[in-house]
């Protein structure tokens, strides 16, 4: 798995800030959730944009996750990855299904959102164009 684009939020400057001793540990810990960027219908300062296109081959699934899935990502154990291998031989919505189960059983008292979208990409039919 893949991460293709920065964090958003303050947590990589208020880090940042702490190591250099320029922030209290309390400090970083209460501005690292804070969003520097989000889709609030305006023009948006932070958008990833890669030089270079991303080449998907047949199998491979793409996901654009919420912040509120950043748990998530790092607490995904082996178990959990094996689960997403296996959706993911299945449709995109069984995959976001699947996901979005990891996250509930999770039970992490700091999940505040979670939205996920998935598109799996599949070998052509024969006949295709």
């Amino acid at each position: 798995m893949d991460r293709l684009n920065e964090d958003h939020s303050m947590r990589p400057i208020a880090d940042c800030l702490y190591r250099k001793g320029k922030m209290s540990l309390q400090g970083a810990l209460r501005q690292r959730s804070v969003l520097r960027s989000a889709v609030m219908g305006g023009p948006m300062e932070l958008v990833d944009i890669s030089a270079m296109p991303l080449l998907l081959h047949p199998g491979d699934a793409v996901l654009a996750c919420s912040d509120g899935l950043q748990v998530w990502s790092e607490l995904l154990r082996e178990p959990s990855f094996l689960a997403l291998q296996k959706a993911r031989d299945c449709s995109s919505r069984e995959l976001v299904e699947t996901i979005m189960e990891q996250v509930k059983d999770m039970l992490e008292p700091q999940q505040d959102n979670a939205s996920v979208w998935a598109a799996v990409m599949r070998k052509p039919c024969a006949g295709a164009k």
